[in-house]
Order: structure tokens, then sequence, then C-alpha cells
């Protein structure tokens, strides 16, 4: 059984980012999986990569050229939290400006009434881009436990938080204006 949690709330939020009912679901819905199918002959499997971090989760990378989208596991106290505070994430969303990672879905899917619940979190990729990517951090804005082992060190494993350092970052110039936090 596949049910959406709060789905008018997350159709909101994808029509907040430009995100039609109709794109998101070329990239995610039945239909993607079917145009590959029967027009390349072939069935194209969401790309997967493995969690670097404590939680285990499993992320999906929808299968066009730049993964638009992701899909990540999530375990229950994790979706239950964000359905919780879904009202002033939703609030957050439409009244700021933001580097939230923008939540576009979560999901409950259940294969068998005996089996463990799966919760899914459908967000954007924010690693969508043509242009090469150097480096990746996973910054928590906490110190401890956060630095990456060096033998993990490997391109594409994200860093941590003491990993950055004394780094000085420079934003794009093709900024419009400032969100807030950098004000």
């Amino acid at each position: 059984m596949f049910t959406a949690l709060a789905p008018n709330v997350f159709r909101a939020i994808r029509f907040r980012f430009g995100i039609s009912e109709d794109e998101f679901l070329l990239y995610l819905g039945i239909e993607s999986f079917l145009f590959q199918l029967l027009f390349s002959g072939e069935f194209l499997s969401y790309r997967t990569t493995e969690s670097y971090g404590k939680s285990g989760s499993k992320f999906l990378h929808t299968p066009d050229i730049y993964s638009k989208y992701m899909v990540k596991t999530i375990k229950e106290n994790e979706a239950l939290c964000l359905y919780k505070n879904l009202y002033k994430y939703y609030n957050h969303i439409f009244q700021a400006d933001t580097m939230l990672v923008p939540c576009l879905g979560l999901y409950k899917i259940i294969e068998h009434p005996s089996e463990e619940t799966v919760y899914i979190c459908v967000m954007k990729n924010l690693f969508s881009t043509p242009n090469k990517i150097n480096e990746i951090f996973d910054l928590k804005g906490a110190t401890y436990d956060r630095k990456t082992a060096p033998e993990d060190r490997k391109p594409g494993v994200p860093l941590k938080d003491q990993d950055f350092g004394d780094r000085t970052i420079t934003l794009e110039q093709n900024i419009k204006k400032k969100p807030f936090y950098l004000k």
C-alpha cells in the first residue's frame, strides 16, 4: 500500500518552487517508467547512492540526465517529525528565502501488513547541475563526531563540519537579492 501524507500541503510546496503536477509525475510517476520502457526499449532505474551518515538512509536519484529529484528513505521518527512540523515548515518555505532543501512529498509504503513500513521523502536534488562538483559538505552546525575519517575521504563522499575548517566561500554574483540569513 502506497500512501501520500499531506498531499495538498506538498502540492502547494511544489507549486511554490514552480513544479507542476505534470512535471512531478513525469520525473517520479509510473508514466516515467512506462515511457522509458515503451520508447527506449529499456528500463532505466533510479540511480542509488548509499548514505555516508549514521542513518543508513538510501538515496535514489531520478534517471534524468542531471537527477533533478532525490528520493530518500527515512526512519519513522523522522517522517513523523516532518509531518508534525509541516505547518512550521510550510510557513517558513512561503515566508522566507531559505536554504532548506525543498521537501516535495512524504510517502508511506507498506508492502505487506506483517512487514516493516518504509517512509520516503522526495526532495529537489541540490546537486542537479551540469557543473563539476569538487566537494560536498554535510553541515549540521555541530562539532561532536563531525569530522570525516582520512580513509573515508573519496570523491563524492560528503565532508563534515570540522572538515570545513577556516575556509571562506564566495557566493556567485548572480544572486539577485541577499536572503535574510546573509544580511
